[in-house]
C-alpha cells in the first residue's frame, strides 16, 4: 500500500501538465552525452534537446514532502519548447531509505518494466505524455516527456 502511494506521489509530483507534440531525434555519441546540451540535477546528467529552454517557474529545489510516514526531498526541473511541449526531470531522495532496483520494484508495482539506454525502470504512457522512472545514485529519477523517443534522447549513460 505504501509503495503504491509513493509511486503515485512520484507520478503526481511530475504530472501536473499534459504534454503534446513530438520532437525530432538528435545525434548523440554512444553514451548519449552531449556536452553542448547537458545539465546535471542532483549529480544525474541529462541532455536537453534543441529548442527546449528551462522554465524557472516550475523548478523545485530541495523541497521536503511527506507521504504517510515517509518523507523525501524533491528536486525538479522543467524544460519547454515553443510548442509548449515539456520535459520534466524529477529526482527524489527518501530520508529513510535508499532507492535501488528492489525498492523501485515495490514502489512501481503494476507498472510496465522497460529498460531504456541501459537503465532498468518502469514506463507509463498516458497518451499525451510518457513517464520513465528508474533508480540512480540511491534516488528515484522520473522523466516525463511527450514520448519515449524523447526520453531516450535526454538519457545519458552513466554506469547504468
Amino acid at each position: 500500500m505504501i509503495s503504491k502511494k509513493i509511486f503515485s506521489l512520484i507520478t503526481l509530483a511530475i504530472l501536473t501538465i499534459l504534454f503534446t507534440g513530438l520532437v525530432s531525434a538528435s545525434i548523440l555519441d554512444s553514451t548519449g552525452f552531449d556536452p553542448e546540451k547537458s545539465i546535471s540535477i542532483e549529480k544525474t546528467e541529462f541532455n536537453i534537446p534543441d529548442g527546449y529552454v528551462k522554465n524557472d517557474s516550475k523548478s523545485i529545489v530541495n523541497e521536503t514532502k511527506t507521504v504517510g510516514n515517509d518523507s523525501y526531498i524533491l528536486n525538479q526541473e522543467t524544460f519547454q519548447n515553443n510548442n509548449s511541449d515539456e520535459i520534466t526531470f524529477s529526482i527524489i531522495k527518501f530520508n529513510n531509505m535508499d532507492v535501488d532496483a528492489d525498492t523501485l520494484d515495490r514502489i512501481c508495482e503494476g507498472v510496465d518494466n522497460k529498460t531504456l539506454r541501459g537503465y532498468p525502470g518502469y514506463i507509463c504512457d498516458y497518451g499525451n505524455y510518457t513517464n520513465f522512472t528508474y533508480a540512480f545514485n540511491n534516488r528515484a529519477v522520473t522523466i516525463s516527456a511527450p514520448n519515449e523517443e524523447l526520453i531516450n534522447q535526454v538519457l545519458v549513460v552513466e554506469d547504468a
